[in-house]
């Protein structure tokens, strides 16, 4: 048995075929989401600004795990795994619920605008180095 599976198994007391399926649900979302971010990564962040971007995003994809982690073994440190499991979900929520209010923007994306602006930003500046 996984140690994911045992959490959630403690937490929820619900049949292993409903945490499978929530593990692949929650999989396949990952997936859906890796696809958009790689979409609008493409659509709106200058080729040569790419290297530098993506450092600073691997650090990120580096961190966030690593700091969940910590977050979730204090919180279970000091009160109890339930307590961690439970909490962690509410901050999840309640952050992406913040972050879509914070930029509407974003969940108006529209990718052909994006991409549309990047290409007269990158004829614009093949423009600038071409000139004598």
């Amino acid at each position: 048995m996984m140690a994911v599976e045992r959490i959630v198994a403690f937490c929820c007391r619900v049949p292993k075929a409903v945490i499978a399926i929530c593990l692949l649900l929650a999989g396949a979302a990952d997936m859906v989401s890796g696809l958009f971010r790689m979409t609008i990564w493409n659509q709106t962040i200058p080729d040569h600004l790419r290297g530098r971007l993506a450092g600073i995003e691997m650090v990120s994809y580096m961190t966030g795990p690593l700091l969940g982690n910590a977050e979730a073994g204090i919180v279970a440190s000091v009160f109890s795994i339930r307590t961690s499991v439970v909490s962690g979900g509410i901050l999840c929520v309640a952050g992406t619920v913040l972050l879509a209010a914070a930029l509407p923007a974003f969940l108006s994306y529209d990718g052909r605008e994006g991409l549309l602006r990047k290409q007269r930003e990158e004829a614009e500046r093949q423009g600038v180095l071409q000139q004598p």
